[in-house]
C-alpha cells in the first residue's frame, strides 16, 4: 500500500518509477530532512537553515534550552524564540549572540524572547527557522 504524504515540510528523494500498480508511480527513495528557511544577507548570499539547527542543537546544546525558533526579521535583525526548562546560565545568551554574529555579521542585532511554546504548523511540526526577508534584486 503506498503512503501518500504531501505538504508536511519534509524533504525527500524520489526513486525510480515502478511498473505496478502503474508505470507512472515513483517510489520514495528516502526522507532527507525537513524544509527550512535560509537566511538572506544583504548581498544576496544565504546562510542555510540547517546551520541554525546545528548551532543551537549541537554547538550550544544545553539542558536549560528545550525548543527554539530563529526568525530573521530583516538583514541585520534576528529574533530567537526560546522555550526553556530553567533560566539560562550567566553569560549563555551573550555567548550565543556573539558566536552567531561571527556568521551573520557584527552589525546583526540578536534578540531573545522567552515563550511558553512554539506553535506547530498544520502538519504537526514546527519551523526551526523563519526568514521574513527576500533576496535583494540583482
Amino acid at each position: 500500500m503506498p503512503i501518500i504524504r504531501y505538504r508536511i515540510g519534509d524533504r525527500a528523494m524520489v526513486g525510480a518509477a515502478v511498473s505496478t500498480p502503474t508505470p507512472s508511480v515513483e517510489k520514495l527513495a528516502t526522507v532527507t530532512g525537513r524544509m527550512m528557511d535560509a537566511f538572506v544577507r544583504e548581498d544576496g548570499s544565504t546562510i542555510p537553515g540547517i546551520f541554525f539547527v546545528h548551532f543551537l542543537g549541537v554547538v550550544h546544546k544545553s539542558d536549560w534550552l528545550k525548543k527554539t525558533q530563529i526568525i530573521q526579521q530583516n538583514y541585520d535583525s534576528i529574533l530567537i524564540k526560546m522555550v526553556t526548562a530553567a533560566p539560562p546560565p550567566e553569560g549563555a545568551l551573550e555567548e550565543i549572540r556573539s558566536s552567531l554574529q561571527r556568521v551573520t555579521g557584527s552589525a546583526c542585532q540578536v534578540a531573545f524572547e522567552f515563550v511558553d511554546d512554539i506553535p506547530k504548523l498544520p502538519s504537526g511540526k514546527y519551523r526551526y527557522t523563519v526568514s521574513l526577508v527576500s533576496r535583494p534584486p540583482h
